[in-house]
């Protein structure tokens, strides 16, 4: 479904001219950036405000805290009519006076929300009972993250748990509440506990721990059996290439690694936290995982690994969850709907 079909006229503003920006002006997006590099804080502001004025845009959509801020800033000044703000996790820190800029950060995002947002957007039932408490004034929709399910199965590798080699990968950015370290642990218990059972473990992504993490692997001897691909645009034809994605982190609202993932037809294992329960149906369509240590991420592979029809059992149901319940054309037409 396009926006054309809709009535939408779509625009972007972003931040930065990266490939999210090379990816709208391929749709024919129109897109303005305000770059934080180059302009300061209210230059972003007046540049936002003339580009939503100069397109008669009467709705924005924003992603984040410094995109709350910055865009319904220049939404008042431009005096666009509506805003809408997607909440996609939790807040990673219960902040404290302790740590005051955090804490003052959560307060004035907390309060713009409040003010300024004219609905919000929950990407999980989970995130969206957490925000009717946060804010009860607030209409609250949850539209759940969704995929391209058909363009995602046209990368799948059939070949998937047919080999004796078994591929295993972590996906995300190497910061410290995704909890790479974790992987890593797991998969050295992992090859203590089964050395008869032959591995490969990658870990896709880049971020701050990128060089601690690759320390570590050399220093624990794993270099030979965990490699570390940096940074993939796109992810997808890598990711297809595992059997099992582990995502250890500390919380998730609804990660679109695990929608991906399952699509690809790979089999997924993640902290029982957030949203994650709901996209793996409560256990049925992925192994949840709730000893969140090596040890338990350990015994859910192993168990896993002992068994050829859980493997197939749940990725016959999670290809069948997948198609219901987050596939695009349904959240589209729920957008639009919060839009118009």
């Amino acid at each position: 479904m396009k926006s054309t079909d809709l009535n939408i006229t779509l625009s972007a503003i972003l931040f930065n001219d990266a490939v999210l920006a090379e990816k709208l002006r391929d749709l024919d997006i129109n897109v303005c950036i305000c770059s934080e590099e180059s302009l300061s804080l209210l230059n972003m502001i007046n540049k936002a405000a003339r580009f939503l004025k100069k397109n008669k845009t009467e709705c924005i959509h924003t992603h984040g805290f410094k995109e709350n801020i910055i865009g319904n800033l220049a939404r008042l000044k431009a005096s666009c009519p509506k805003s809408v703000a997607t909440v996609h996790g939790n807040p990673e820190t219960n902040t404290t006076w302790k740590q005051p800029i955090k804490k003052l950060t959560r307060l004035l995002d907390n309060a713009f929300t409040s003010l300024f947002q004219s609905k919000l957007v929950a990407v999980s039932g989970q995130l969206e009972t957490n925000l009717k408490h946060i804010f009860p004034n607030k209409e609250i929709v949850k539209i759940t993250n969704f995929v391209d399910v058909n363009k995602l199965k046209s990368y799948r590798n059939n070949g998937n748990g047919t080999n004796k080699i078994v591929k295993i990968g972590f996906v995300g950015r190497l910061i410290p509440l995704k909890r790479a370290d974790l992987f890593i642990q797991t998969v050295e218990l992992f090859t203590k506990h089964n050395p008869q059972q032959l591995i490969e473990a990658v870990i896709i992504g880049d971020g701050p721990q990128r060089e601690g993490l690759s320390n570590s692997i050399k220093n624990k001897g794993l270099d030979t059996l965990i490699s570390m691909k940096g940074f993939v645009d796109p992810v997808s034809p890598e990711l297809a290439k595992l059997d099992i994605l582990i995502m250890p982190s500390d919380h998730e609202g609804l990660p679109m690694t695990i929608l991906e993932a399952m699509a690809l037809g790979v089999v997924v294992v993640a902290h029982n936290v957030g949203g994650i329960p709901e996209v793996l149906n409560n256990g049925n369509a992925g192994i949840l995982v709730d000893k969140h240590t090596p040890k338990g991420y350990e015994e859910s592979l192993t168990a896993l690994l002992h068994s050829k029809n859980m493997i197939e059992s749940i990725r016959t149901k999670a290809d069948k969850f997948i198609n219901s319940n987050f596939d695009a054309n349904e959240a589209v037409i729920k957008y639009a709907d919060l839009y118009l």
